[in-house]
This record gives structure tokens, sequence and C-alpha cells, in this order.
């Protein structure tokens, strides 16, 4: 989902994009091949405040939108470093789904009163079903004109969806864009 976003950030709305991944080769892949503008290793950090400095670096001025799929200290370092009228769309909280409770994230509600931003989750059904929006059509458009690049990572045969599965909460470097379970 992440590289959809990036990609349609950057190709389609004109945006600067700044994406998160895990390890070298997988910033270079989100760089080169999704067109980020830069990418940031979460690997080499722990905290929020180290995520925060990082994007400091890129976007002195702070983020105007942040597309929401991990959780934890993700959040924590983009809520801190939204900018006036900011938005974050939540999608996942992927790093908490194996918990029993989803932890709290501290959100000044007092100040975004003044700032003017904006949290609002999403699922994607509504798009895919074409209730909201022409993905459908448009993704296939852009998917034609080159503006999308799509990157897959296939398990042949169904005997395989259990480590297919998996791979997707190990971020590992051989697991790359979509997983897919071909039948």
């Amino acid at each position: 989902m992440g590289s959809l976003v990036c990609q349609i950030a950057k190709n389609i709305y004109g945006c600067t994009v700044i994406g998160s991944c895990g390890g070298a080769e997988k910033g270079a892949l989100i760089r080169d091949k999704f067109g980020c503008d830069y990418s940031i290793d979460y690997r080499t950090l722990s905290t929020a405040e180290e995520l925060q400095a990082k994007l400091k670096e890129v976007a002195p001025d702070g983020i105007d939108m942040y597309f929401e799929n991990v959780g934890g200290f993700h959040f924590e370092a983009a809520f801190s470093s939204l900018r006036d009228h900011g938005r974050i769309a939540i999608c996942g909280l992927i790093n908490s789904y194996n918990e029993k409770e989803i932890p709290a994230f501290p959100v000044k509600l007092g100040a975004m009163i003044y700032s003017a931003q904006r949290i609002e989750g999403f699922v994607s059904s509504p798009y895919l079903q074409g209730k909201k929006g022409t993905f459908h059509r448009d993704m296939a458009t852009w998917v034609k004109e080159g503006l999308i690049n799509v990157e897959e990572t296939f398990y042949d045969g169904i005997e395989q969806w259990p480590l297919a599965f998996q791979s997707l909460f190990r971020g590992s470097a051989a697991n790359k864009g979509k997983v897919v379970v071909r039948v």
C-alpha cells in the first residue's frame, strides 16, 4: 500500500514524498522505482524523537500529509511534525496487529483546534467497489501511462500462504511490494 501511496502522491499530485522503509536496499527501491524524494531507514531508529529529527532534516518546515499504515513511533513523529492544516489518513497500524490492545497515541487535541489539523481513518473497500471515486479506472490508466510501477513478491501454491502472510510482518528485504500467493 505504501508504495502506491508514494507514487500517487508524487506522480499524480506532485508532492514531495518522504518514504520510510527498512534497509538500504528498500530505500533505493522506494527512491529509484517509486519516486520518493527521500527515504528514511526506520531500522536505524528506535524512538519518535529520532524519527522526528530525520524528518526535520528533509522537511525543516514540517509535513503536510501523512499516510498512516504502521503506527507506533511513526505516528508520533509524523503527528509532531505536522504543519498547520496538515492531514493524517489512517489505513492501518501494522505494528500493533499482534497486540491484545491497540496502544494509545499521544494526540494534542487542543493544539489541533488552532492548527486546523485533521486525522481521518479509512478503509479501501468503498474505493475498490466504486462507491467512492473511480479507483480501478484511474489506477489502470496510471499503470498504462507508466505513472505507477507495480512491484510484487510471489509465493507459488496455496500451501505457501502461511509463509507469505508471515512475510508481511517481517519486513524482510526479500519481500518487496505486494505479496501475492499464486494458486
